[in-house]
């Protein structure tokens, strides 16, 4: 096949069929020649099916690889009180990749997207702590999608893995396996930012201490999107929906405001007068939520 020619050249996926749709069908033809991808598209293909997709669904060419998950809060107007959270995540392929490393960031993206757990903001326990271990060590986490890639590469580019050397470094000696524990340690490396991020966290109420395995020794790996070893992208990926979501509440504050004060005036009969005081204690209850959560992020 024209594809299989191309598999050890520097040939943009996205050139290797003028549909972009078929374009991603063959990288899937190629993951599931190794063991490990196949399993993984076994697995997102069904995810994909509970949600009444396909697998080419949910791949898309993208300016950057990435599984983006967008959380949808759905309330009413006459109801801010009454949410329905609902998330939905997209894979995207960086369209500029040849098509070797389109399949190991294939593999990489689709862990995330069958495995990671989504999160919350609008919650109380959406804490800086368990999202940056989350992020990086937790179910479908940086480590756990890095070990999915580094083993579809050995399997089926063993002549490009050589070259892949931080694969090799997060591989146990003894087992001659890839160790999540070895990759936990490398992820948490640094370098000089450590003592100005010790410092970032504690502005959040995180002690440094927190993380047991953060080091200032050189970093072996940077996120794409921030530019910044992983823990620092977690902390800037927090701050930063955290902010959103506080944004929402806010306006989410605004309409229930409107509502108990549109209510006042129709204190006449005692089932009014009780359900406005219920609307009162709700307000207030999602006013304390929000101020307890939000206080770091207001006009940031």
């Amino acid at each position: 096949m024209h594809t299989e020619s191309n598999l050890n050249s520097k040939t943009r996926w996205i050139l290797i069929h003028k549909d972009p749709q078929e374009a991603i069908r063959l990288l899937f033809s190629t993951l599931q020649k190794s063991k490990i991808g196949r399993e993984i598209a076994k697995q997102a293909k069904a995810k994909a099916g509970q949600h009444g997709k396909t697998l080419l669904d949910v791949v898309r060419p993208g300016k950057t690889s990435i599984c983006d998950t967008t959380l949808v809060r759905r309330f009413s107007k006459s109801n801010p009180d009454q949410v329905v959270y609902e998330s939905e995540s997209i894979v995207y392929l960086d369209r500029n990749l040849s098509v070797i490393n389109a399949i190991v960031d294939l593999a990489h993206e689709l862990t995330h997207y069958i495995y990671k757990t989504p999160f919350n903001p609008y919650k109380l326990n959406f804490t800086l702590k368990e999202f940056i271990q989350s992020t990086i060590e937790g179910k479908g986490g940086e480590v756990e999608a890095y070990i999915a890639e580094c083993g579809v590469l050995y399997d089926l580019f063993p002549q490009e893995a050589a070259q892949h050397s931080n694969c090799e470094k997060i591989v146990d000696t003894n087992s001659n396996k890839f160790s999540k524990k070895k990759g936990i340690v490398a992820f948490y490396k640094i370098g000089q930012q450590f003592s100005e991020f010790k410092g970032q966290l504690k502005d959040y109420g995180v002690e440094a201490a927190a993380f047991i395995h953060l080091s200032e020794e050189a970093p072996m790996f940077i996120s794409s999107a921030y530019d910044r070893p992983y823990p620092e992208a977690a902390f800037l990926e927090y701050r930063s929906i955290m902010q959103r979501a506080c944004e929402n509440d806010f306006q989410r504050l605004g309409v229930m405001q409107k509502s108990v004060d549109s209510d006042i005036g129709k204190m006449r009969e005692p089932a009014s007068i009780s359900e406005q005081f219920s609307k009162q204690r709700t307000f207030e209850y999602m006013q304390g939520s929000y101020l307890r959560r939000c206080s770091k992020f207001i006009n940031q």
